[in-house]
């Protein structure tokens, strides 16, 4: 599935995101326990500079 438009532009706070996402789900998990991953397509990333240091 991929997202996209204003709606998840403004949930996310990413103008212009475009991302493919894929949900895993836990089986027979309770409480239902769900994982996205999101693979950005746009906007493009920002460098940053400091990247070694999260």
């Amino acid at each position: 599935m991929v997202i996209s438009g204003p709606t998840m532009a403004q949930c996310m706070g990413i103008d212009n995101v475009e991302a493919e996402q894929h949900t895993l789900v836990l089986k027979g998990g309770t409480p239902r326990l769900e994982v996205h991953l999101l693979n950005h397509l746009k906007p493009d990333p920002i460098r940053d500079p400091d990247i070694r240091t999260l």
